[in-house]
């Protein structure tokens, strides 16, 4: 905070620009400072001058200045802005629901009925503010134009505002009749259900013209074929290799945080193996367990993130020692039951050299000579030589992994686990099917447990096997068919590829 004060201080003394721009960049300045001095202290922990300068600098440059206009500009407002400005002429678009008004905004702790009873914003109020805001609107400009969208960008209708239909009986029948009238020359709704194909007329082959070069496939992979051969070739083809491009971020996206916590617990797996090797006996501690995971965690952060890091990593940092906190406890228990670590973090490669002298050699698929690579995050043993594999699962949810790996209707979605069997019995160990399963460590501390498949059998891990060796002759003899069945979400990073959202001419159209 002091850092923060200083700072505005040499601002305010060297800069003195009394123009527009001037107070607008100088009031970015003070609500940055000001957003930055209202972070709780521990977040702040490490944050020197120069650091402060550079969060203060990050968050100036994502704030939009309005910039210098004439009397000819058109000035863009946003809606509750729009209530005020003194211009004479509007032109107010995404007059649609759920735009204006404001559509319902679902909150599990209070529903809308508790909010309008507590006095709190909610529909009814939003609903009243922005009739309010049109009324005078219509009342006070000399022009007022409306805008409805039609379509969304995948093509799906919109509504317009119930603002435009705030009338009843035969009044009320004649606005719709109005703007859905084809031939109205001021109304364009009846256009919503012309044809507005999704995809246009792009038609993309996503087929490259050289033939693929896959040799190895990952235990993970077979995810992306089940969502559609053609994807899986553009992500695992190490000609293609396509992935999505890393965004800009403030914090731990789901596959960092996962990471963090994998590394504390690689750590702190490989030093219980090492004792219970030596002849130890395992941990059952929950205390120990937990001091020696979250003074891995520590370790892991002092390593891989600087002292002076944006508030959302503290908080990411935390969630983690809460899920490493709920680990030791339910590792205590699972170690009680007479189970210790053997194995973590076992890796399989076709090649096994100086790179990665650890791995052991990758068996092969059926007889296509595709190696089979992946790496276990555990293996643990008991007294009686039994073994369990296990897959840390820090997703929200502890999903069973009978879920995960096939629909009800016996769709397969997911190989993972029965393949890691393949993989352990490659080097002479032997996993039985139902003793497969997921480490969850997920959002809610309570759910934290060891879920095995304890309803697979060895008819299950041989339709598994035959079905990751079909896919393999699938691979090795190169068709990658493209699933019409299949697309990517609008959000996707993989959607252009497919062209949703994309529309081209129609053949025969106009421009």
């Amino acid at each position: 905070a002091a850092a923060v004060v200083a700072l505005r201080t040499a601002l305010g003394a060297v800069h003195r620009d009394a123009s527009p721009a001037g107070h607008d960049a100088a009031r970015a300045f003070r609500d940055a400072a000001d957003e930055l001095c209202g972070v709780p202290a521990p977040f702040l922990q490490g944050l020197g001058a120069a650091g402060a300068a550079r969060l203060l600098h990050d968050a100036m440059d994502a704030t939009a200045l309005p910039g210098e206009g004439d009397e000819a500009g058109i000035e863009l407002v946003g809606w509750l802005e729009a209530g005020i400005d003194d211009a004479p002429h509007l032109i107010i678009t995404c007059m649609n629901e759920g735009t204006v008004p404001e559509g319902l905004v679902v909150d599990p702790w209070l529903p809308d009925s508790a909010r309008a009873r507590l006095g709190m914003p909610c529909a009814r109020r939003r609903q009243a503010r922005d009739a309010w805001i049109l009324h005078s609107l219509l009342a006070r400009k000399r022009s007022v134009r409306l805008v409805t969208g039609r379509t969304q960008a995948d093509g799906e209708p919109l509504q317009p505002s119930r603002l435009l239909l705030g009338l009843d009986g035969a009044a009320l029948a004649r606005r719709v009749a109005w703007l859905a009238d084809p031939k109205s020359p001021r109304a364009s709704a009846a256009s919503w259900t012309v044809q507005a194909a999704a995809e246009g007329s792009f038609r993309i082959d996503l087929a490259p013209t050289v033939p693929a070069r896959i040799d190895a496939v990952g235990v993970t992979s077979f995810r992306d074929w089940f969502r559609c051969p053609a994807l899986f070739r553009l992500k695992h083809d190490p000609a293609l290799a396509l992935q999505s491009a890393p965004e800009g971020s403030t914090g731990l996206d789901a596959m960092g945080f996962g990471t963090l916590v994998h590394l504390a617990l690689k750590r702190w797996g490989r030093a219980e193996a090492s004792r219970t090797a030596a002849g130890q006996a395992a941990t059952v501690d929950t205390a120990a367990i937990e001091a020696e995971v979250l003074a891995e965690l520590d370790a892991v952060r002092h390593e891989s993130h600087p002292p002076s890091v944006h508030g959302a990593y503290e908080v990411a940092f935390g969630l983690a020692r809460e899920r490493l906190r709920a680990f030791a406890r339910v590792q205590a228990a699972w170690a009680m039951q007479g189970w210790r670590v053997e194995h973590v973090e076992l890796a399989f490669d076709p090649e096994v050299g100086d790179r990665n002298r650890d791995a052991r050699r990758s068996p092969r698929l059926g007889g296509t000579g595709i190696a089979l690579v992946g790496r276990i995050d555990r293996v643990d043993v008991n007294a009686a030589g039994e073994r369990v594999a296990l897959d840390y699962k820090t997703g929200a949810e502890a999903e069973p992994p009978e879920e995960h790996h096939r629909t009800p209707d016996g769709t397969w979605q997911d190989l993972q686990l029965p393949l890691y069997a393949v993989l352990l019995r490659s080097m002479g160990v032997e996993v039985q099917p139902d003793r497969l399963g997921y480490f969850a460590l997920p959002s809610n501390p309570d759910g934290t447990a060891v879920l095995l498949a304890t309803r697979w059998d060895e008819a299950f891990q041989a339709e598994a096997e035959a079905e990751a060796e079909r896919i393999a002759a699938e691979i090795a003899a190169g068709r990658f068919g493209r699933d019409p069945d299949w697309k990517p979400r609008a959000g996707d990073e993989f959607a252009p590829v497919w062209g949703v959202g994309m529309r081209g001419l129609a053949v025969g159209g106009g421009s």
